[in-house]
């Protein structure tokens, strides 16, 4: 558990693929539980936790801190 974060899906884009995972499975398979899922979405994506592992995590932010450092170096670079 140490190394791993759980957290709700909270995020739109996280709410918007998980969401996009479950409607590809129920095409793929029929379950009927994908169905439940879909019908009563706003209640069930409040069901999932996302586990991400810490490190990952780590690295996600360093390339958005990284792309944001760039824009402001342009930004900068224009004035």
């Amino acid at each position: 558990m140490e190394m791993v974060e759980l957290s709700l899906i909270e995020d739109a884009a996280d709410n918007r693929e998980l969401k996009s995972l479950v409607s590809r499975h129920f095409q793929y398979t029929n379950s009927p539980l994908a169905k439940r899922i879909l019908d009563d979405w706003s209640h069930s994506v409040e069901q999932f936790i996302k586990v991400i592992p810490i490190e990952y995590k780590k690295i996600l932010h360093e390339e958005k801190m990284a792309q944001l450092n760039q824009k402001l170096e342009t930004v900068e670079r224009d004035y």
